[in-house]
């Protein structure tokens, strides 16, 4: 379940790299903006694989 999130966080960042790359009139503003998000995100899932993964052990 966990790896299946991974892949599909993965497969997104390919996505948002690949619009990146396509997009030329991006400014490096949006691109720090969406980096940040991204980190949040990562961060976010980071955490909830934490107490996830706390769960599983404390059964």
């Amino acid at each position: 379940m966990l790896l299946l999130g991974w892949l599909l966080l993965e497969l997104l960042l390919l996505l948002l790299w690949w619009l990146l790359l396509l997009d030329k009139l991006l400014l490096l503003e949006k691109l720090l903006l969406l980096e940040k998000l991204l980190l949040k995100l990562l961060l976010l899932l980071s955490k909830s694989a934490i107490k996830l993964s706390k769960r599983m052990t404390n059964h």
